[in-house]
């Protein structure tokens, strides 16, 4: 665990969105002293691999918890640049059975749904269980969700198995945003520990839900 949150600290970043998030990892990441720095967080515990939480050194407008699945998403709005910018931490079921590739699709529509409710700046990052080429992709990026790697050019760029098995490397963590933003930067971590790599994401609002910077 000390890698990973030694890469946590190192990013630095103003939001860190977590998956698979643990009482282990809850302790692991109280005791470091990390919390200290960001006093803005939700945290939904689970002994599974579908806990999550975001932590925030920008205060959250509000917070929203959505079941799909039986997966719990959270979601934050925070105030930037006068406007307000909601935040989605997506992590759906992988789609490894029969049962769950009929859950993963209810839980792609689900997000739709939500989705279809939102007009202003939005930031969709996690684990999304599927590649850049999947339908669900190409649904996102049609309703004007682009991913940050196509946008600076590293469309294929790779983040799991992460060299724990020998199954070719593909892309099954994203970050999307919404037209309101430019991105700067996108770039892979280490991720000892994990068989996935973080994802560090420099982006920028460009134009906010009433105006434009």
């Amino acid at each position: 665990m000390g890698g990973l949150i030694d890469e946590i600290v190192a990013a630095d970043a103003d939001v860190v969105m977590l998956q698979e998030f643990s009482s282990i990892w809850q302790r692991a990441i109280s005791s470091s002293g990390l919390l200290q720095e960001y006093p803005h967080r939700i945290q939904r515990i689970r002994e599974d691999s579908f806990g999550a939480a975001i932590l925030s050194k920008h205060p959250f407008l509000n917070t929203s918890t959505w079941m799909t699945g039986d997966v719990p998403i959270i979601s934050v709005t925070i105030g930037l640049q006068a406007s307000s910018v909601r935040i989605y931490n997506w992590h759906p079921l992988p789609p490894r059975s029969p049962e769950y590739f009929r859950i993963w699709n209810q839980q792609y529509e689900s997000l739709f749904q939500r989705l279809s409710t939102e007009d202003g700046p939005l930031l969709l990052v996690g684990d999304f269980n599927a590649t850049q080429h999947s339908r669900w992709m190409k649904r996102l990026a049609q309703a004007g969700y682009h991913s940050a790697h196509v946008l600076t050019g590293r469309g294929y760029a790779v983040t799991y198995p992460n060299g724990t098995s020998r199954i070719p490397p593909i892309r099954l963590d994203h970050a999307l945003m919404s037209d309101h933003f430019r991105c700067r930067q996108i770039r892979e971590g280490i991720g000892r520990g994990s068989d996935h790599k973080p994802l560090i994401v420099d982006v920028a609002l460009v134009k906010g839900a009433n105006q434009s910077h």
